[in-house]
């Protein structure tokens, strides 16, 4: 394993522990503010997060805030755009399934697209190792135990999740395309800005409401989400995938549906049965199959 690979790997390690922990947040904050208003004042307060340290970061080195290059600037642009819009419908989805799902299966179902995403790969002529597919397997499988489904029927909040995860499989996707080039912070901020713009918009032609009295109740829910959630994990995540193969890092990031289970333990007082210690088990065992055969090409689209 490479020392980039490396990198990555534990860069999205990172991220899936942040996302995991912060669907006990996105859960509490359903109970004061529409998805909409949620998703958008997150994307705003990592925008505030980023948009500094891209300037710090700028004068140290004396860099131009967008590149002089017109085709490089073009290019960050775009990837910032697309991936705002791709993840501005991501988000809020996630946050309606959240209304009716509990944690950890938000966490399990959102998770599916460690399946999707080497399938939508097959459809561009990416190879997927047979070692990749029985990891996909294995964390599927995990995920299943992981969460306990029960009977299986599909509720409004599954459909809602599962919707979700078709669009973050698209989210990586695009962002497996625009992050090798760019400026992973420019390209984030860009990206959350374009979120906060699209469902804030969305907001205010529903008419939803902002009360002082409700941002002071979900204060802490929209701080984590924005500031680690958004700031920093979303940031990671196109920082790995300079260095990761899609698939692969489809496979790091289930991770997050082990960490969504052990928030809600702590913070919303789920308990973990046998079964879903089990689940975290087999998907630490697809985890470490993954990075047996992780490969180092910095475009993240590899055939693995």
């Amino acid at each position: 394993m490479s020392k980039n690979t490396l990198v990555g790997a534990v860069a999205l390690l990172g991220a899936a522990l942040i996302w995991g922990l912060a669907f006990s947040a996105q859960k509490t904050g359903m109970k004061y503010l529409t998805p909409e208003l949620f998703t958008s004042l997150r994307s705003f307060i990592g925008v505030a997060v980023l948009f500094p340290a891209i300037a710090v970061i700028g004068r140290i080195k004396k860099t131009p805030l967008l590149p002089a290059d017109k085709k490089q600037r073009n290019h960050l642009i775009a990837g910032g755009i697309w991936c705002g819009v791709v993840l501005s419908f991501a988000s809020t989805t996630q946050q309606y399934g959240l209304i009716y799902s509990s944690a950890g299966k938000a966490g399990f179902i959102t998770s599916l697209y460690i399946v999707f995403v080497p399938l939508a790969g097959v459809f561009f002529r990416h190879k997927i190792s047979c070692l990749h597919w029985i990891a996909v397997v294995l964390a599927l499988s995990g995920s299943w135990l992981l969460c306990s489904p029960g009977t299986g029927d599909i509720g409004k909040g599954d459909i809602w999740l599962l919707a979700c995860a078709f669009l973050f499989t698209a989210h990586i996707l695009v962002i497996g395309h625009y992050a090798p080039g760019s400026d992973c912070l420019k390209l984030s901020c860009i990206q959350f800005f374009t979120a906060g713009v699209i469902t804030g918009a969305a907001a205010i032609i529903k008419h939803d409401t902002l009360t002082c009295e409700l941002l002071h109740d979900c204060l802490f829910a929209l701080l984590y989400c924005g500031v680690c959630s958004s700031g920093i994990a979303f940031t990671l995540q196109m920082i790995s995938q300079k260095y990761i193969a899609g698939a692969t890092a489809s496979i790091l990031m289930s991770m997050e549906s082990v960490f969504s289970v052990v928030g809600g333990y702590i913070f919303l007082g789920e308990r973990l049965a046998g079964r879903e210690l089990a689940g975290c088990l087999v998907i630490l065992l697809a985890v470490i199959s993954a990075q047996l055969k992780i490969g180092g090409n910095p475009s993240g689209k590899e055939s693995v």
